[in-house]
């Protein structure tokens, strides 16, 4: 028997670090690989699935941040009866939650790191006892090593200023939006000021990101990185801004956290770890210029800072 581990390039890399990942013996499956040397059924061959998940002897499926593409591969699972677990690990598309309502029933549990999306599951009929934290403890986040490469690259590209590193995934563009404009307030009292966004992205997440930079007038404010992990930034950041009305993927403020990082966020978006962690800046409400304010002073007493 074999335990199948799909997910697909808007994960963030972070959560590759946990469980499901490191189960001995898992079978890991990228869904937006198109490559012709996969030998799996086209995505939308729902026999092809059935016999493939029954020749392959699967017993056990886990996908993480379902869309909906994924529809016809759970919908293979359940009918070869097959344990199914979902792992929720970012904001709820109308595509994911049709795949709850349709198929709660038939999974098995549901793996949620906040308490806001466990909440909105128990609201869609899901029962509580299916339900459990997929969120890792803090005694096991590695320490971060300083990358002394993030610093050289910021100096390349002529940024010697206080350094934001944005918590929002790039496909999170309506919390990114909020952070992108609360960094180009600042930009306008700290010339240098740049801020960091690392994650999975597209086309359409780099040319949103280049038209809010002309839109509040702060060209090459933001700085991409696709390469490097969020967290090798995280000992050259002075602040972390995060954003978004119900911040259901914890894991980088977790990360934050276990670093000691200066972390500023929404009050009512807070992860319960936050709540008495003496570098957290608790904002409300969760606006650009409340936000702005709140990293203000961290900013002008950070060692970078020429204020």
């Amino acid at each position: 028997m074999a335990h199948l581990i799909v997910s697909n390039r808007q994960l963030d890399p972070l959560w590759r670090r946990f469980p499901p990942f490191s189960a001995p013996g898992a079978v890991c499956l990228d869904w937006d690989d198109n490559s012709t040397t996969r030998s799996t059924p086209h995505r939308r061959d729902l026999l092809g699935w059935r016999r493939w998940l029954r020749r392959s002897d699967i017993d056990t499926l886990s996908c993480l941040q379902p869309d909906g593409s994924f529809y016809v591969l759970l919908a293979a699972a359940a009918l070869n009866k097959i344990k199914i677990i979902l792992y929720l690990t970012g904001l709820l598309s109308p595509s994911l939650l049709r795949i709850i309502r349709h198929f709660h029933p038939r999974v098995e549990s549901f793996g949620c790191p906040s308490e806001a999306l466990s909440r909105r599951l128990r609201d869609l009929g899901v029962p509580p006892e299916k339900l459990f934290s997929n969120l890792p403890n803090l005694t096991d986040i590695t320490p971060v090593t300083p990358a002394e490469s993030c610093l050289r690259e910021l100096r390349q590209i002529g940024r010697a200023g206080p350094v934001l590193l944005a918590q929002p995934l790039p496909h999170d563009h309506r919390a990114l939006e909020i952070v992108v404009w609360s960094a180009a307030l600042l930009e306008h009292v700290f010339k240098d000021l740049v801020l960091v966004v690392t994650g999975p992205c597209d086309r359409r997440d780099q040319a949103r990101m280049r038209r809010w930079q002309r839109c509040w007038d702060c060209p090459n404010m933001i700085h991409f990185d696709r390469r490097r992990d969020w967290t090798q930034w995280l000992s050259t950041a002075d602040v972390v801004l995060a954003a978004g009305e119900k911040n259901s993927d914890p894991l980088r403020l977790l990360h934050a956290r276990a670093a000691g990082a200066c972390i500023v966020t929404p009050r009512a978006s807070a992860p319960a770890f936050l709540r008495h962690y003496p570098h957290a800046t608790l904002v409300h409400p969760p606006q650009p210029r409340h936000l702005a304010a709140a990293a203000l002073p961290l900013l002008q007493y950070s060692p970078t800072s020429k204020y």
